[in-house]
């Protein structure tokens, strides 16, 4: 590995600091002691680099079609989503004017179609990562929010520098 980026929630940090399906990591607390980077969504800390995140659009899951955030507020979703920190997604929509109701699974869940029975046959936004689940059932008025992950250019920079070095090293 040439380069090896840690992004962490700002807010919880590494958790409980166990590993997964316990906890919320992926492999052993001292890993982040040896990376490259660390990148963080939300606070930042010394030597950190802050990330920020913004929803940009909409795009249907069937029709590839996509929306501003501002043409989806005249609607009424169920916002779905699977990940580990729910409550971020669900604030963004809020903060865009979306009106929606908060669903909430488990981390990693694998969706069905089941999942979506209770709703009804009303629109659903969901994040990238649950639509690539849901992509093979899903329905005409079933919407990804996409999401902008904005780097600050030091860390542009600070990621080239690195590479340079590593290629350098292994002519």
């Amino acid at each position: 590995r040439w380069i090896e980026v840690l992004v962490l929630d700002g807010t919880r940090r590494l958790g409980s600091g166990l590993l997964l399906p316990a906890g919320p990591l992926r492999e052993f607390s001292s890993r982040a002691k040896t990376v490259d980077f660390v990148v963080t969504n939300g606070e930042a800390r010394q030597g950190e680099i802050k990330m920020t995140t913004v929803l940009t659009q909409c795009v249907n899951l069937v029709s590839g079609e996509t929306r501003t955030l501002s043409e989806m507020d005249q609607h009424q979703f169920v916002a779905v989503t699977g990940i580990g920190h729910a409550r971020r997604f669900f604030d963004q929509l809020t903060q865009a004017g979306v009106h929606f109701e908060p669903q909430q699974f488990p981390d990693h869940h694998v969706f069905s179609e089941e999942d979506f029975t209770r709703f009804g046959s009303g629109g659903v936004l969901m994040t990238a990562k649950d639509a690539v689940k849901c992509r093979t059932f899903a329905r005409p008025n079933w919407w990804q929010v996409e999401l902008k992950v904005d780097l600050p250019p030091e860390f542009i920079d600070g990621v080239l520098h690195q590479l340079s070095s590593a290629v350098e090293g292994a002519e």
